[in-house]
């Protein structure tokens, strides 16, 4: 059976960091080394939830330098990943940037060579109408078609 054809945007592009509570030893590095990121253990999906992505990271992570020990916690609760965030040494978890904006109480930090990235993009059938539709806000967004 031949593969359907695809009309894809880009709408969202970041690049993962280090995010730590604010009084973490690490936070007074402005990169921490794949050494020190080798103490911490990284507070990660459950099993289950984003499969893929759930192994994808990890896997970047170890081609890197770093093999983190996961801390496995149901990310969909904002609340209880400030928590571990906060109530835990040696935890560190990784995401973007406008991830962590709203709460003065974590901080993040760059990874040491070029991160895994955290991508979204919208797909629709090649030549449908909603294709044409991700077409017309793909150009009024600037966001970048993929081929």
């Amino acid at each position: 059976m031949k593969e359907p054809q695809l009309a894809q945007a880009m709408v969202w592009d970041e690049p993962l960091r280090v995010v730590m509570r604010a009084d973490h030893p690490l936070s007074a590095r402005p990169v921490p080394a794949w050494s020190d990121l080798a103490t911490q253990r990284l507070l990660w999906y459950d099993a289950g939830c984003a499969p893929g992505y759930a192994e994808e990271i990890p896997a970047q992570l170890a081609a890197l330098g770093w093999s983190p020990r996961l801390h496995p916690l149901d990310h969909d609760q904002q609340a209880l990943f400030v928590h571990a965030l906060q109530s835990t040494p040696d935890l560190i978890a990784l995401r973007s940037v406008e991830a962590v904006a709203d709460h003065p109480q974590l901080m993040w930090r760059p990874l040491p060579t070029p991160p895994p990235r955290e991508r979204l993009a919208l797909t629709a059938l090649a030549g449908s109408r909603q294709a044409r539709l991700l077409r017309t806000i793909a150009a009024r967004m600037d966001w970048p078609v993929l081929p």
